[in-house]
Order: C-alpha cells, then sequence, then structure tokens
C-alpha cells in the first residue's frame, strides 16, 4: 500500500494544477474576433459605473448576446497611464485580449499595443509591439513574447460590471453642492468610489437621507446611465437596493 502514494501524489498534484481550457487555435482565435466584429452583429451594451480610487478611474462596458457577455471594454485612467483593454469571450471564457497602454511618466514616455491569445485560462501566444508616440505604432511590426498570465485578472470586468468585491459598494453619505446632489458609495477596503448625480428622488433615497446611520456601511446596488448636461458627462442616479 505505501507504494502507492508516491503515484497518488502525482495524479494530485497534475489535477491540481488547473481547468482544463477550450482546445483552440490562434487561427480559429482571429476567426472568431472577426466574427464578433462583424458591423452585422447586434448585440446589448452595458456601460458599468466608472469607479474612482484617489487619481484613477476604471470603467467597463459589456457587449453581449442572449445575456453572455461577448466582449468587455476597459479603460483605467491613472496619473502616468491610460490602459485600455479588450477582452474577447468564446463559452463564457476569454480568448483573446487586446491591450493599448499609453505611459506617459516623466522619465518614461510610451505606447505599448499587445495581441494575447488564450484558451480561457492560459496564455497561448503573445504579441507586442512599442513605440514612443502614437503616430509611430502602426509602423512597427509585432514581436512574439512571453507573458504572464499572473498579470492579468480576467475576471476583473466582469467584477466591475456586476458591482462585486472591490467594486461592491457601500453608502457612506450625500454630498450637497446646492442646487446639486449626489449619492456617495464606497468601498473602503479598495478605495474605489462612485458619485451619482441626483435627478430625481425615490423611496431607497428618501430612506437614506433620513435614516443614514441605518445604513451606514450597508451595500446599494445603483442602477444608472449617463447622460450629458451643460457640456459635462454626468453618472446619473436611476435607483438601488439595499443588499443584505
Amino acid at each position: 500500500m505505501p507504494k502507492l502514494l508516491p503515484f497518488l501524489f502525482i495524479v494530485l498534484l497534475l489535477s491540481c494544477k488547473g481547468k482544463k481550457g477550450l482546445d483552440i487555435t490562434e487561427e480559429e482565435i482571429d476567426e472568431y474576433v472577426a466574427s464578433c466584429l462583424d458591423t452585422s452583429k447586434i448585440y446589448d451594451i452595458l456601460a458599468g459605473l466608472r469607479y474612482s480610487r484617489n487619481t484613477e478611474t476604471y470603467q467597463v462596458t459589456e457587449y453581449s448576446k442572449y445575456d453572455t457577455a461577448v466582449l468587455n471594454n476597459s479603460q483605467e485612467i491613472t496619473e502616468y497611464s491610460t490602459i485600455m483593454m479588450n477582452y474577447f469571450y468564446k463559452e463564457g471564457l476569454p480568448v483573446y485580449i487586446e491591450e493599448f497602454k499609453y505611459m506617459y511618466e516623466p522619465d518614461n514616455v510610451e505606447v505599448i499595443e499587445r495581441k494575447i491569445y488564450l484558451d480561457g485560462y492560459d496564455i497561448i501566444k503573445a504579441y507586442e509591439r512599442r513605440a514612443e508616440f502614437e503616430t509611430e505604432i502602426d509602423g512597427k511590426e509585432f514581436e512574439e513574447v512571453t507573458l504572464d498570465i499572473a498579470d492579468y485578472d480576467l475576471e476583473r470586468p466582469e467584477r466591475a460590471i456586476h458591482q462585486e468585491g472591490e467594486f461592491e459598494l457601500k453608502f457612506d453619505d450625500f454630498l450637497i453642492i446646492n442646487p446639486e446632489s449626489y449619492l456617495i458609495l464606497e468601498n473602503k477596503e479598495s478605495g474605489y468610489g462612485v458619485a451619482l448625480f441626483i435627478i430625481e428622488g425615490d423611496m431607497l433615497l428618501d430612506e437614506l437621507y433620513s435614516e443614514p446611520k441605518n445604513y451606514q456601511g450597508k451595500t446599494i446596488e445603483v442602477f444608472h446611465e449617463f447622460m450629458m448636461m451643460n457640456g459635462i458627462e454626468r453618472m446619473i442616479y436611476r435607483g438601488g437596493i439595499v443588499k443584505e
């Protein structure tokens, strides 16, 4: 019986290495992405909340069909960079990422573009090109590179869309700058928060305003839309629910 232990250990080790990805090639992914971008396709589009943290913002827009995400577009703006990512999904798993990174640190001005092929869990192939200016990037050739899948949080866009994890928001306060009013929601652990412009009240807002201590720190799932008002795009409060 003891002789079986090394064999069982190896089987257990292999089974824990990760989930089995899709059996898909780079060429098949290119064909799939091209079909997703077919202009005849009609998608449901959901613009997620625009989260803020200090000088950073993060927002995801989801393109879905039959309640299944086909593409998530994310934009993250920090003090010294702008990062735009397009995540393409097949059978609910990420198979292709387009990454555009603009670095404008004082000592490092660079544009990086990457094409990353995945089987849903691991990177199959990855390519990148770099330039000092955006106008030069199209003239550069892509070169194959080695990237670490651990550097990419593949589930982050979905958490942002569904207000989960570091994007779960809790009631904080109201900000009133006459004549404007905002609902302030925050995640103190991650530092992310939102300020939703209030056009009209509802029962939830009345309850939050009249009994703020009862709801301090309670999770609020909010509904919103973006609207141009006096030349400024505002994130408008359109309702919400308290999640126990």
